[in-house]
């Protein structure tokens, strides 16, 4: 009886049926249905986005062209998650944290299970296309290359020509004529990322190559 209730309470649907084909249609949010059944699950973050709504009920929404990511509303704080370094072009999700806003992360990131249980923290998005921007976003790298005195000069050429840049390396061992290497390159998309690997490939001295 709760949910035929809160079933009721959506526009345009008088029952469960209405309500599973409104939210297949798109017309309403599975979250809010949740938000609706256990109204004590709501976010401290999503309580302020909906305080500002009810506000601001003349003054309408407009979309930020500009903004990287659809799905968010206008002003919260964002930051790219480090733990699986998301860049366009990937899958992604949002995670809304305390005090630091939304968390973009890989759709495939393994830090996500640490929220499997809590679905109210979690955020369709996706990346903006039409959002022209020059922003680079650092991505890590795993290598296995050879022990030489010209490798990491060879390796930072390559970087180079396909137009990036590398803000960190680090050695991380050494062995049999081969030392492996943490290195983040700076990439624009996911395009670009092929485009660096691809360069480095080409490279005699490297072994292995992989995202982090």
């Amino acid at each position: 009886k709760e949910i035929e209730a809160v079933a009721s309470s959506f526009k345009q649907s008088s029952s469960l049926d209405d309500l599973y084909a409104l939210i297949g249609e798109g017309v309403v949010l599975a979250s809010d249905v949740f938000y609706k059944i256990y109204p004590d699950k709501r976010s401290t973050l999503q309580k302020v986005v909906d305080i500002f709504k009810r506000r601001s009920p003349k003054k309408p929404k407009k979309e930020d062209k500009d903004s990287l990511i659809k799905g968010l509303v206008s002003g919260i704080a964002l930051h790219y998650s480090r733990c699986c370094h998301p860049v366009p072009g990937d899958k992604i999700v949002g995670i809304v944290t305390t005090g630091k806003g939304i968390a973009i992360h890989r759709a495939d990131c393994v830090m996500l299970k640490k929220y499997a249980h809590e679905p109210e923290r979690w955020m369709s998005i996706d990346w903006n296309d039409s959002a022209v921007s020059e922003n680079y976003f650092p991505v890590r790298l795993q290598l296995t290359i050879l022990n030489k005195s010209s490798s990491l000069a060879s390796l930072s050429t390559a970087v180079s020509r396909a137009n990036s840049n590398i803000s960190h390396l680090s050695t991380v061992g050494k062995s049999g004529g081969f030392m492996e290497l943490i290195m983040d390159v700076d990439v624009q998309n996911k395009q670009h990322l092929d485009d660096v690997i691809a360069e480095i490939k080409k490279l005699p001295i490297v072994s292995q190559i992989k995202k982090d």
